[in-house]
């Protein structure tokens, strides 16, 4: 082989090389909102074996993808919306959950994360399907998890229910038959 074949070759090397190092040392943003959404639908999932002293290890990890501050409202069809404000609250209620529901399985799908200009604040826009013990369907929900970097880390500051098109039609029948917004 030719000399300049060889350099070629080394060049090439040594230059995917140093990609795949950059990318595996400094992760882009998009990447490491990805690992850390799988991260909390695994730590929120848990079976019905779950020892004590895990239970609590496992809320305290889920406590800890969220700010101080963080704020959760959840509007599931069949159920009076909820509003969970700060990471006490939120221990409280996952604490909650794992001692009086058997299992929990969450996925994250179709996940859409939009990130800021300033690189500071991202927003991902994702399908959360969840299914219970006890019941053979599971709950889609459409959600927006709102990101903040705070001390170097992307923390989740607003959960937020999403509104879909069926949501809204079941909305607008509902107020039509309670005879809301409707002037004769």
């Amino acid at each position: 082989m030719k000399p300049w074949v060889l350099r070629l070759l080394a060049t090439l090397a040594v230059a995917a090389l140093a990609i795949w190092l950059w990318r595996t040392f400094f992760p882009g943003p998009e990447f490491v909102l990805r690992k850390n959404l799988k991260e909390l639908a695994a730590v929120a999932s848990f079976g019905p074996k779950e020892a004590p002293l895990a239970k609590l290890s496992n809320v305290e990890k889920l406590c800890s993808f969220f700010a101080p501050d963080a704020e959760i409202r959840i509007e599931i069809q069949g159920y009076a919306p909820q509003m969970i404000k700060g990471k006490d609250d939120i221990f409280q209620k996952a604490g909650f959950v794992r001692q009086y529901v058997a299992t929990v399985q969450v996925d994250f799908l179709d996940t859409i994360i939009s990130l800021a200009p300033d690189r500071q604040t991202a927003v991902a826009n994702l399908t959360a399907k969840i299914k219970v013990s006890g019941d053979r369907d599971f709950y889609p929900q459409e959600l927006k998890f709102t990101f903040q970097k705070i001390g170097g880390k992307w923390l989740i500051i607003k959960v937020e229910t999403v509104k879909t098109l069926g949501q809204a039609i079941e909305f607008l029948k509902d107020r039509e038959v309670a005879g809301i917004g409707h002037e004769r």
